[in-house]
């Protein structure tokens, strides 16, 4: 006869029953969560919730919506009917919610109509990875120290060609770096965005789209060609000629461009001139704008050795972000419209990613350490064991990397 293990009878009264604490050990990420939450103080926040009132039933509490979306996220459960199934049936949400069940409605309620303290709520958490030097600002990848999301956004545009400046300002901001270096991928190449950036001493590293490809295939002149005398301030096109500034000028969003043209009669007889223009185009002309020597010097700086080891870097820095997001987190789009709820979603999406990143980088009893020492004010203590920790986990990674490597 099999010997087999046998459970405990469902319907029998027990002396002793186990308490829910006893069922979440004391390394469950759910306690994380309770005590980071329950380290805030929502009430300077401006959050909104129903308050309840003197008559009928009291209100949720708005830490305990903010605890189970935290959960939630970080175990790919979004939607607020989900999140309601999961608080009847899941032993740890039951632990967490302390035997609370809020309806779908108030759960989806919290997240829709609080973007603003969602949104605060990242940065506060930004500046908790920095008060114990997990974030330096030193290198930032759009799109670092540890991987770390330290500025987001969102845009209707479907583009990124003005996210530069408003996301590396949010980076400088949230480092306290003012010199900050930040590094982000062709598409936000902007000249204007640029300038601001530099103009805010800000060191940005954007590789220059190649939008002159198609006429290098076709064999003809692209624009850097035309060489710039900064001297004379005129072009030298490849066959030595002149291209003089007219007085004509071109302003547009705040852009203001110079043309630069030679005379109808040269460029009629040139021998290159199948490699330059059209047949129906009498001369050949080109536009400059105002700061085309700051661009001039970005050009120059993203073909050293250095930029092009940052944009590197940014690939490995920027790209992990994301991954996990979409992998771990299971996000694929948001569940609110508008931009402002969207932008709330967004923050609350970057906010799971840190936490979770956080507790990876340092275990549940260090975290719990880390917010009992910001209750008291005193973090120098954890900050030192952080440090210690984060030393020591980074030796044995290497090791075990050279050990891998030897054996490939």
């Amino acid at each position: 006869m099999p010997n087999y293990k046998e459970g405990l009878n469902r319907h029998q009264q027990l002396l002793f029953p186990p308490s829910i604490d006893e069922y979440v050990d004391e390394n469950n990420p759910v306690r994380a969560i309770d005590s980071y939450v329950d380290s805030i103080d929502l009430s300077t926040l401006g959050v909104f919730t129903c308050n309840g009132g003197s008559e009928g039933q009291p209100a949720y509490h708005p830490a305990l919506l903010l605890k189970i979306y935290l959960y939630g996220y970080l175990n790919s459960i979004r939607s607020s009917r989900k999140l309601e199934r999961e608080i009847k049936r899941n032993i740890e949400m039951m632990w967490l919610c302390m035997g609370l069940s809020p309806g779908y409605k108030t759960i989806a309620n919290f997240r829709k109509d609080n973007p603003k303290v969602l949104k605060q709520l990242f940065r506060d958490f930004v500046i908790l990875c920095r008060s114990v030097d997990l974030i330096d600002g030193e290198v930032v990848a759009i799109d670092g120290k540890y991987k770390f999301i330290v500025a987001t956004d969102i845009s209707t545009k479907g583009i990124d060609l003005d996210q530069l400046y408003p996301l590396s300002i949010q980076a400088k901001e949230a480092t306290g770096n003012k010199k900050i270096k930040v590094a982000a991928d062709a598409g936000y190449y902007n000249p204007k965005e640029i300038k601001k950036c530099v103009d805010e001493g800000i060191d940005v590293y954007v590789p220059i789209q190649d939008k002159q490809k198609q006429q290098k295939d076709k064999g003809k002149f692209t624009r850097d060609a035309f060489v710039y005398d900064e001297a004379k301030d005129c072009y030298i096109c490849p066959n030595h000629e002149i291209l003089k500034r007219k007085e004509t000028i071109y302003e547009r969003n705040g852009i203001k461009r110079f043309m630069y043209r030679n005379v109808n009669s040269v460029c009629k007889v040139c021998s290159i001139r199948q490699q330059c223009l059209p047949n129906t185009t009498p001369a050949k002309r080109l536009w400059r704008w105002e700061h085309e020597s700051l661009i001039d010097t970005h050009r120059t700086k993203m073909q050293t050795r250095k930029a092009k080891t940052m944009i590197k870097q940014r690939a490995a820095l920027a790209e992990h972000p994301f991954g996990t997001i979409k992998q771990k987190l299971g996000w694929s789009h948001f569940l609110v419209r508008g931009k402002t709820k969207v932008a709330g979603e967004n923050a609350l999406i970057m906010l799971t990613y840190n936490f979770r990143r956080l507790l990876n980088l340092i275990g549940i009893k260090l975290f719990q350490k880390l917010i009992k020492g910001i209750k008291s004010g005193n973090i120098e203590d954890i900050k030192q064991e952080i440090a210690e920790y984060i030393a020591v986990l980074v030796f044995f990674r290497a090791f075990f990397r050279q050990k891998v490597s030897l054996y490939i």
